[in-house]
């Protein structure tokens, strides 16, 4: 063409014919019949001229999720001019023991291999956007815990250019994580202030990580909020900070826990990881209230 194209305008294409008839009257050159230019519509053609690549995102799993504990589909948006059936493409690899899924199993790691969904729906007929899923059960299914996956997700539009990858990175977790008590640290106690203990590394980040349940035994009374109830009831942890290695934690009831002379105690814990796992309530401290002072006697 003589023109120079615009992205994203329309254009129509006319095309009429001349035979080789010649017109002895005339016997003009190129004089042959022609097409009647009012039926031109019957030889009309119009594309749109596309040269941006479309873009693509991942909802679920988000960027912060980097440990599951179970991924049934990953799902996300699209859009720019991709139709509905059009295809999402992924490339699903474990990084831990390089091997990349083929859509039934794990073979040999391949960066170029990828699986396809033509789950695209768009949003309306202008086809400028749209949502994809993709069905991972059957990945998770084949899966190793603590391995470490990668995922790359990309799409192309219906001009046939592709966009850039978009990468999500998780660990693969379903052990459970673990609790202790550290504070009270014996058996014997006068009054309970601060409790603390430790956790997994990947207690969840935030003041729900770490449930703590306290019981009296005289009456089998719940410690809950500030005062002893009947119903069994938990409290979330006032602070914590995760290291490396492990978190602690340490739960400041306000006012202190009553603690009633010669009465047995009992301290339990649920903690949940980042992976959704949970450890489950259980019983981590037993203490006896004890404000009596000591006696002594010289005969």
């Amino acid at each position: 063409p003589t023109t120079v194209f615009v992205n994203g305008n329309l254009y129509r294409v006319r095309l009429s014919g001349r035979d080789n008839a010649f017109n002895a009257s005339g016997e003009a050159a190129d004089s042959g019949n022609e097409e009647d230019i009012f039926s031109w519509n019957t030889n009309l053609s119009s594309f749109t001229y596309d040269t941006q690549a479309p873009t693509i995102d991942v909802k679920k799993p988000t960027a912060a999720e980097t440990r599951l504990n179970a991924l049934a589909t990953v799902s996300g948006t699209a859009d720019d001019n991709i139709r509905s059936g059009g295809s999402v493409e992924l490339n699903i690899k474990d990084t831990t023991d390089p091997a990349t899924w083929d859509g039934s199993g794990w073979v040999a790691a391949d960066d170029n291999l990828w699986v396809s969904t033509n789950t695209f729906s768009a949003l309306g007929v202008s086809y400028t956007s749209g949502t994809w899923t993709y069905t991972y059960q059957y990945v998770i299914n084949k899966s190793t815990p603590g391995h470490v996956y990668r995922m790359r997700i990309k799409t192309k539009d219906a001009a046939g250019t592709y966009c850039n990858y978009v990468e999500r990175t998780f660990e693969y977790d379903t052990t459970p994580p673990a609790s202790e008590v550290t504070n009270p640290g014996v058996t014997y106690i006068s009054q309970l202030g601060t409790i603390s203990g430790t956790a997994s590394f990947d207690m969840r980040d935030d003041a729900s990580g770490v449930k703590i349940k306290i019981k009296r035994l005289s009456d089998n009374y719940w410690w809950v909020t500030n005062d002893w109830v009947s119903g069994e009831n938990e409290n979330s942890i006032t602070w914590y900070s995760i290291g490396s290695s492990s978190a602690v934690w340490r739960y400041l009831p306000s006012p202190n826990v009553g603690l009633t002379q010669s009465t047995s105690y009992q301290i339990y814990l649920n903690v949940f990881d980042q992976a959704g796992n949970q450890q489950g309530v259980l019983m981590k401290k037993y203490f006896w209230c004890d404000t009596t002072n000591p006696a002594t006697e010289i005969k």
